[in-house]
């Protein structure tokens, strides 16, 4: 978006009710003008405008209708590192959600979800975007784990059944585990050529239609929408959607491999420079080398030295005191040495 520019976009334009119900949808190949490029920061100190306002509002009308169909949204912690002008971190923490954030997400799924709509109604190709939900045969595994803190699944759960679970967690000391343990228990999103579903937003269609300038698949269900609002003759493209879905996943998947990475690379100069500082981490899995270890920066490390006796006895849920041992930076790993116990998390009492 350039300020006082023309710009040609794809447009979703919704005409939606006081309860947060699609009355009528149409897309169109539009011309958008912005007065003004905003960022997150931006819009939050600007929650007085009219407009914002309503913009808000109507996210949250749209959130609240979700979760009435079933929608369940992991929370996990994302990382947010500020760079000082030498391209070093200055401070590292989890990145905020919800706010400019929520609100812009909650219009882009919108859009994604009656794109799909539209397409699947006109008969043209569609690269669908979704997940199955969660893998075949990990319910007595998930449960054992869910038992400790007096939860459990009906396996495989209907997104209804996963949604009242992590309300109930919301909060409480082992939230963070069981959103862990919930998300990989879950088959990650993939492009596909048929519908799956997509199983967290419990939408029956779904597609990737809000970032044409820097996702392929949007690119891809763009040309779609032109062909249907020019009335083209529309190309059958089932031959080659499969291999189409294949690479946008691959690709997907690639690019999340090397953002990984730089976060990782990120993450260990940063507390390069924390060496003696002590940490309260929690223990959220038990590798073969020591327990896994977070911190509520998001850091994450294997604790490998300290009291043996203590990190043998270790259990996901514990708390205990860590400061840097070592840093590999050929496997992006932090090793932390363990300096106190600070008890455990433990909740039996509280049932799901």
């Amino acid at each position: 978006l350039m300020p006082g520019r023309d710009r040609l976009a794809v447009s979703c334009l919704a005409d939606i009710d006081s309860s947060g119900e699609v009355i009528r949808y149409q897309f169109a190949e539009t011309v958008v003008r912005s007065r003004q490029r905003l960022t997150y920061a931006q819009v939050d100190e600007s929650s007085s405008s009219q407009l914002l306002g309503m913009a808000a509002e109507l996210a949250q009308l749209l959130n609240a209708r979700r979760l009435e169909r079933g929608a369940a949204y992991i929370d996990l912690p994302s990382t947010a590192i500020a760079l000082d002008g030498n391209g070093r971190p200055a401070s590292m923490g989890p990145r905020e959600s919800g706010g400019p954030r929520g609100l812009v997400e909650e219009f882009m799924v919108l859009a994604n979800e009656l794109a799909a709509d539209f397409l699947y109604k006109s008969g043209a190709s569609l690269l669908y975007r979704g997940n199955e939900g969660f893998y075949p045969g990990r319910g007595e595994e998930l449960n054992a784990f869910l038992a400790r803190w007096g939860c459990q699944l009906d396996y495989p759960p209907v997104p209804r059944d996963l949604q009242q679970l992590i309300a109930a967690i919301k909060g409480r000391p082992e939230e963070l585990l069981i959103s862990r343990k919930l998300a990989r228990s879950l088959h990650k999103s993939r492009y596909s050529w048929t519908p799956l579903g997509h199983y967290n937003l419990a939408a029956e269609r779904y597609t990737h239609f809000s970032s044409p300038i820097r996702r392929y698949s949007d690119l891809f269900v763009h040309r779609q929408l032109k062909q249907v609002l020019n009335q083209q003759p529309l190309l059958s493209l089932e031959r080659d959607l499969p291999r189409v879905a294949e690479q946008c996943s691959f690709r997907e998947r690639l690019a999340q491999d090397i953002e990984g990475e730089c976060l990782d690379q990120k993450k260990l100069e940063y507390m390069a420079a924390q060496e003696g500082t002590l940490f309260q981490g929690l223990v959220v899995d038990l590798t073969n080398n020591g327990p896994l270890v977070w911190l509520e920066n998001t850091a994450e490390g294997i604790a490998v030295a300290g009291d043996r006796q203590q990190l043998d006895s270790c259990q996901p849920g514990d708390r205990i005191t860590v400061q840097v041992h070592k840093l590999d930076y050929n496997t992006k790993t932090i090793y932390f040495a363990c300096v106190g116990d600070q008890g455990k998390v433990d909740s039996h009492t509280e049932q799901c």
